[in-house]
């Protein structure tokens, strides 16, 4: 994920762990911070959000497909797993 200024992820939760490698800048979530070269660790199922007070890069890692919920009662396929390539 490349992000080009400050932003502000809302509150979400995803069906499998999660982990946040921060490539450039900083992501905060709640009184975490992970500066480039740190790691964030988020539980399945756990609602969090995250921010970043300048322009950042970071990689998401899930072991496997993924639903993603925003809204309590709504969620989402947010990774296809095992399409092939056009």
């Amino acid at each position: 994920m490349a992000i080009d200024r400050p932003s502000f992820a809302p509150p979400h939760s995803h069906s499998k762990d999660e982990l946040i490698h921060v490539l450039e800048g900083e992501v905060s979530s709640g009184t975490l911070r992970a500066p480039a070269g740190r790691t964030l660790a988020v539980a399945r199922d756990r609602r969090y959000s995250f921010r970043t007070e300048t322009a950042a890069r970071f990689l998401n890692f899930r072991r496997d497909a993924s639903l993603i919920t925003v809204k309590r009662g709504e969620s989402r396929l947010e990774t296809v797993v095992g399409r092939e390539a056009p």
